[in-house]
Order: C-alpha cells, then structure tokens, then sequence
C-alpha cells in the first residue's frame, strides 16, 4: 500500500512532483514502525473548529499526534533538519499534520508542536461548512463579522491560547468559488502563502 505525497497544495498533477513512499518498504523514513504499514488512521471525532480538530490541539506534538490517528510520523529532508508530518486518513477525510519546534528532527518527534492541518478531502468545521461548500456558503456559516479575507480564500481567527501562545485560526482556501483545503493552525502560519502552497498532500 501507498501514500502519494504532493508538494503542492494548490496545484494538479502536471503542475508539481508526486512522491510515492512505500510505507512497508520504507521504514527508515518513519518513527512508530508497529503502525508504519497501516495507511488509514483510526477514526476519531474531528469536526474543524478554533479549538482544534477533534482530540487534536496545537499544544500536541508529533508523536502524540501520530498515537491519536494512529499514523506514521514522515520526515521531509535531513534526518537532522527533517520538517515532520503526520498523515491523516480517518474514513472520508484526508489531510495532514504539520510540525515545527526545537526538535526538528525524526529522531525526537516529542518536542515539535502541532502548527497546522490541511484537508483536501472529507473535512468540515462544526457549522457545516468545508470541502466542497461555496463562497457564500462559508459566508452564511460565519457572516462578515467573522471571516477575514486572505491569500486564496477566508479564514476566522480566535484568541491567543495560552497553552500554545498562539492564535489559532481556520482556514477556507477557494478553487473555482469552491472550498479545496481546509485548515486548521496557528494564524500565523495559515495566513502566509508560503505555508499554503508549501504545505504537501498525502493522498490516502
């Protein structure tokens, strides 16, 4: 079984370089060898709000993360400088985990905090609303008041948590007047372009 990693998250196929990463094959590149050959996470509740995805909270990190959807950690790069990620795969929903901090490395996934979840597919936050609803379905949901315009779509932004020290946000990214991805962070990550087209999708 597979995973197909795409490293670029608002772009098709033609448009970007697709790794395959054989997980029975491929241990080397993944902590948690008990679960590295399972593609699907367990299914967990996961509606999309401010106070996180389900069980998963921005106060998390890599390896709690990966324990929670029982998923592989991945590393991106050197072993030494690895950027980690956790796939998630819970029935419909697809996405993945993102992590940075003072770990940096697939040798200590513990100190590396949770910093963003994008979805690509089977995602929606607790008013209904995700992929595949329109602009103004969106804007029904949250109203003007809430929503704030940003790169490639909108996004709600709550107050600072004190256990993370940062704003958590969710993100509404448009293709065609439609949700594509879906995200769930820090805002000051979602709301660089950098981090939304940096961001790569694992197809379940």
């Amino acid at each position: 079984m597979t995973l197909t990693v795409d490293h670029d998250l608002m772009g098709e196929a033609s448009r970007c370089a697709r790794v395959c990463v054989a997980l029975c094959v491929c241990a080397g590149c993944f902590l948690g060898s008990s679960t590295a050959a399972v593609v699907a996470s367990k299914p967990f509740a996961a509606n999309v709000s401010l106070a996180g995805v389900g069980p998963l909270t921005l106060d998390l990190s890599a390896r709690q993360v990966a324990n929670v959807v029982d998923g592989p950690i991945l590393g991106l790069g050197a072993s030494s400088s690895a950027s980690l990620y956790v796939p998630i795969c819970s029935g419909a929903m697809q996405g993945t985990a993102y992590f940075f901090g003072p770990g940096g490395a697939l040798h200590d996934p513990s100190n590396d905090h949770l910093i963003s979840i994008w979805f690509t597919a089977g995602a929606k936050t607790r008013r209904g609303v995700g992929i595949g609803s329109t602009r103004a379905e969106v804007r029904r949901a949250y109203g003007t008041q809430q929503l704030h315009t940003g790169p490639n779509g909108l996004y709600i932004v709550g107050q600072r948590l004190a256990q993370a020290r940062v704003r958590p946000a969710v993100y509404f990214v448009f293709e065609r007047n439609k949700v594509t991805v879906l995200g769930f962070g820090s805002f000051q990550v979602l709301r660089s372009d950098a981090s939304v087209l940096a961001m790569p999708i694992v197809h379940c």
